[in-house]
């Protein structure tokens, strides 16, 4: 599932590079991805944007995940957090990267639009701050940061470029 491990991988250029850009840079064709996500394209038009997903008609849950992680990998909390609630119930079953994301939003706004708490999360997240404000050197406070938590969208979200 991709938002269990998404961010495990190092990512660059946002929700764009979510969808391919050719069918050179792509294993899959544009209709095996489409088809996968229950598009319908009219004539052979390529669209790499998240945002025509969203608009799309019948979203599957794979294409709910694929407009999620775009809105994650564009550091889009605030649209991640409006889109949740019409695919996900907000609980401690979803995806580990929705789980990490809402525990960094609920952190970083005082009155957060959504309420999620996860006692192993919020302790994760508060060992990942401590890290990050015990270690003065940059380079080395990126480093230990990536091989603690360069797998979880905390890390990525602070240090990728998108």
């Amino acid at each position: 599932m991709l938002a269990e491990r998404l961010f495990e991988y190092p990512l660059r250029g946002g929700s764009v590079s979510l969808l391919p850009d050719s069918t050179l840079t792509s294993k899959f064709g544009f209709d095996e991805i489409y088809h996968h996500l229950n598009l319908k394209i009219p004539g052979n038009q390529i669209h790499n944007s998240i945002e025509f997903i969203r608009h799309g008609k019948g979203i599957n849950k794979q294409a709910a995940d694929y407009i999620l992680c775009g809105y994650l990998m564009d550091k889009n909390l605030d649209a991640f957090v409006e889109n949740i609630t019409k695919y996900y119930d907000i609980n401690d079953f979803l995806p580990k990267h929705y789980r990490e994301a809402l525990t960094l939003y609920v952190h970083s706004h005082t009155t957060p639009k959504v309420i999620f708490k996860n006692s192993i999360m919020d302790a994760d997240f508060q060992d990942y701050q401590n890290m990050e404000h015990d270690i003065t050197d940059t380079e080395e406070r990126k480093n230990k940061l990536r091989d603690t938590y360069g797998n979880t969208y905390w890390y990525y979200y602070q240090y990728a470029i998108s």
